[in-house]
């Protein structure tokens, strides 16, 4: 076969190929994905299981008397804001957060949340459209992050959050990536992105002395220069330029008297103002309104907790039993016998809250 022609046939078959290659479509994927993980169902009336449930329990209710409800929440929030603290309780229990570093979480949440959902209260929304970011769009999402901190900023924030989301336990993961039917995620919030980033920088594992250090340095850092600073710093830039020019530099001390008076005048950027405000918060702990009530639910900790009642016990073999891969799976061995039972255990539930 003549070559030319040859190749000619090759080039007109890899451009059907190509042609018949469907348009690729937008990712539409969350921004953070949990991997699924396999879950074995438990017998939830054995003493191993109940004690396991006891512990847990405990251990909430301990944790509970240290992290700090987020007061500044309008009344109309008030719910949801309790809502998430007992989430981040749960979160902290699961995660081996400690106490003090999951209330700088979660009050950093809640309060950057609640700044986006004012300002849209303030603004004009179309109809059917909700206060705050759309939960249901990642796209929002890396929008807002992108407006607030800048390109590079936003990037450095979702892969950030997206390190530490894969080191958090799988529990943790479902409750962040969890679709209650609409398509929202609170791995759409830009929110929570941003506590997620932060928890990885380091920022909320400060102590009280090194994050009034760092405070310190920022609240310098915004401070305007005095005219005196501004013109000596004008007189070192140009006497820069001039030894560049000339192939020469600058005496060290002189260098260093430029940087240090370049950096106090910068002013903060948005990233600069959410860490002065996780450090305003790790020096402030303790002496706010907000842990008025900690003192006395901690005294209240070593009093007798009641036993789980046949309610709460035939809600979690439940849950466990909807875990379980066979009970979806029609073909596994023991779905039949988890259909059973769930069957009955909505028939003991109905018949006790009657």
């Amino acid at each position: 076969m003549d070559p030319e022609k040859q190749s000619q046939e090759s080039a007109e078959q890899e451009e059907q190929q190509q042609q018949q290659v469907p348009p690729k479509v937008e990712d539409k994927k969350p921004l953070l994905v949990p991997a699924p993980e396999e879950k074995q169902y438990v017998d939830p009336n054995s003493p191993e299981y109940l004690a396991q449930l006891e512990q847990e329990g405990a251990e909430r209710r301990e944790l509970e008397t240290q992290i700090a409800p987020y007061e500044l929440v309008p009344q109309q929030f008030k719910a949801d804001a309790d809502a998430y603290r007992t989430d981040m309780v749960n979160i902290a229990r699961d995660a081996g957060i400690p106490p003090a570093e999951a209330e700088v979480l979660l009050h950093l949440a809640i309060g950057d949340t609640m700044e986006a959902v004012s300002k849209d209260q303030n603004a004009v929304l179309g109809p059917g459209q909700l206060p705050g970011p759309d939960l249901a769009n990642p796209r929002a999402c890396m929008t807002i992050l992108r407006h607030r901190f800048g390109e590079t900023a936003a990037a450095v924030i979702v892969k950030t959050a997206q390190e530490e989301f894969r080191s958090l336990p799988q529990s943790v993961r479902d409750y962040l990536d969890h679709d209650n039917g609409d398509g929202r995620l609170l791995t759409n919030s830009p929110s929570v992105l941003l506590m997620l980033a932060v928890k990885r920088l380091g920022w909320t594992r400060i102590s009280q002395e090194g994050a009034q250090k760092e405070l310190n340095a920022l609240n310098d850092k915004s401070k305007a220069l005095e005219p005196a600073e501004q013109k000596r710093m004008n007189e070192l830039v140009i006497k820069k330029q001039e030894l560049a020019r000339l192939h020469g530099e600058l005496q060290p001390s002189e260098q260093r008297e430029l940087d240090a008076l370049k950096r106090r005048g910068q002013k903060l950027d948005a990233f600069d103002l959410v860490k002065r405000q996780v450090l305003s918060h790790i020096t402030g702990r303790g002496k706010s309104s907000e842990h008025k009530g900690l003192a006395e639910a901690a005294k209240s900790k070593s009093t007798p907790k009641a036993a789980p009642s046949a309610t709460a016990k035939l809600e979690a073999e439940l849950k466990t039993i909807r875990l379980d891969k066979g009970y979806w799976d029609k073909s596994a061995p023991n779905h039949k016998a988890l259909q059973a039972r769930v069957a009955a255990i909505y028939s003991e539930l109905y018949l006790e809250k009657k």
